[in-house]
């Protein structure tokens, strides 16, 4: 019995921490690292588009532009804006498909 356990231990896998976490990181994403770290965040592009804009993610995605400077972000999802929606004027809201080519060249 304790010859079957010593086999299972050596066979054990690393934790799932580690298969995750074991890769280096690029000199660009180690500057941006440091950037966070120091709490001074990359400059945002001046116009975005969130498909989602109006899932849980995808609106603090929106707001999160906005507060850091972005001039348009452009939120496309499926369903219309809820009335309490945050209304500003870098933000605009767009109702269509990504599947319909109109709705996203509007986008």
């Amino acid at each position: 019995l304790s010859a079957l356990t010593s086999a299972r231990s050596a066979l054990r896998m690393a934790p799932r921490v580690e298969l995750y976490t074991a890769y280096e990181l690029s000199p660009v994403q180690e500057k941006i690292r440091e950037a966070n770290k120091q709490g001074t965040y990359g400059a945002v592009p001046k116009r975005c588009v969130v498909t989602g804009g109006l899932g849980f993610v995808g609106q603090r995605l929106v707001e999160t532009l906005v507060e850091r400077g972005a001039e348009q972000v452009v939120s496309f999802d499926i369903v219309p804006p809820p009335a309490n929606v945050w209304k500003h004027e870098a933000i605009k809201y767009i109702t269509g498909d990504l599947c319909n080519l109109e709705a996203v060249e509007e986008a």
